[in-house]
């Protein structure tokens, strides 16, 4: 049931498709439309802004947009859909990245073969621009995933482990590690945390359903999530030791997709179950490990007017990107939060 779960939730992260690179460069007043003025968070609050990928007249060409980074320059790095049928005829979904007001789609390029992915994710974006994200060439099933470098001069280059089957690239460091995780065909048991450097990639190998999504610009610590046979939680990661936590309620599925550079761990978690089931994303700050469990101070954070939340990467300045849906509705829409003056 456990490993079940995991696999849904993953799957709803990674079952994307992609095809051809086709840059747009829309009026930049087109690509932000704001939702609501603030939303209340504890003493401070949001300024919640959809964001929807926009061909050059500013027609939006996104169903769903999903948003999994943003550096302290405010760049924005994601993946999107269009069309129906996505997940069965690409191609249909892309990667991203929106800078000052301009979308730019990217599509991996092998520079090994030179034949363009069939899917491509962009998931992190380092202070300098440098991407990493994710692809799958055409025949590999659903599951497979490998990472991908691209940086600011255009150069596409692999990011894979050479013992296993996938490899999932999923931040990037002010250095250039690489964060995130490698797996055989389950994406379960066989997953690990990774990073990677100049020097190679370190397997952290210490819990088995594990991933490494955020960290501080050293690296010294870390945020993911881990799975064990209680579900699915997120971690900090001190001093190489991985210490998990769940959200303050504890009644359900935790999440953690990233860590700002003041160790401020973002993401979300799951409340109820079936139809009754909403996701919300939270803010972890002061984040520490207290004897053998993390303390801090939660925050929940709900798009307004939504009933699903989530939040996937953050910056220096606080600001967070994510994905919201509303009742009755089935598309992902992306939004961006900047947090007021106090």
């Amino acid at each position: 049931m456990i490993a079940h779960r995991l696999v849904a939730a993953l799957a709803t992260l990674f079952a994307l498709a992609a095809c051809s690179e086709n840059p747009l460069a829309p009026d930049a007043n087109a690509n932000f439309s704001p939702n609501s003025p603030s939303f209340s968070r504890g003493s401070s609050s949001y300024t919640f802004t959809e964001l929807a990928v926009r061909d050059a007249t500013g027609n939006v060409i996104s169903q769903n947009t999903l948003p999994f980074g943003i550096n302290a320059g405010g760049e924005i790095v994601g993946a999107y859909t269009t069309g129906s049928g996505c997940l069965t005829t690409p191609p249909c979904t892309k990667g991203f990245k929106l800078i000052d007001g301009v979308y730019t789609t990217v599509v991996y390029h092998d520079p090994i073969t030179g034949v363009d992915a069939p899917f491509t994710q962009v998931r992190g974006v380092s202070p300098d621009g440098d991407v990493v994200g994710t692809y799958r060439m055409a025949g590999e099933p659903a599951n497979n995933l490998h990472g991908f470098l691209l940086t600011t001069s255009g150069a596409f280059s692999r990011v894979e482990h050479p013992d296993h089957l996938n490899t999932v690239a999923q931040r990037i460091l002010p250095d250039g590690t690489i964060l995130g995780c490698y797996h055989e065909g389950n994406q379960t048991d066989t997953m690990h945390g990774m990073m990677t450097s100049r020097a190679g990639i370190t397997s952290l190998e210490d819990n088995p359903g594990s991933m490494e999504n955020g960290g501080t610009p050293s690296g010294g610590r870390l945020t993911g999530i881990a799975m064990d046979k209680n579900g699915i939680h997120g971690f900090l990661r001190e001093s190489g030791i991985l210490t998990p936590f769940d959200d303050p309620y504890g009644i359900g599925t935790t999440q953690a997709w990233d860590m700002s550079p003041n160790g401020t761990i973002v993401g979300f978690y799951v409340q109820g179950v079936g139809t009754a089931a909403r996701t919300h994303g939270f803010t972890l700050d002061r984040a520490r490990v207290v004897g053998a469990a993390v303390d801090g101070t939660y925050t929940t954070i709900d798009y307004p007017g939504s009933n699903f939340t989530d939040i996937f990467g953050t910056n220096a300045s606080g600001a967070i990107v994510g994905r919201f849906r509303v009742a009755g509705s089935s598309a992902a829409h992306g939004y961006i939060a900047t947090r007021n003056a106090e």
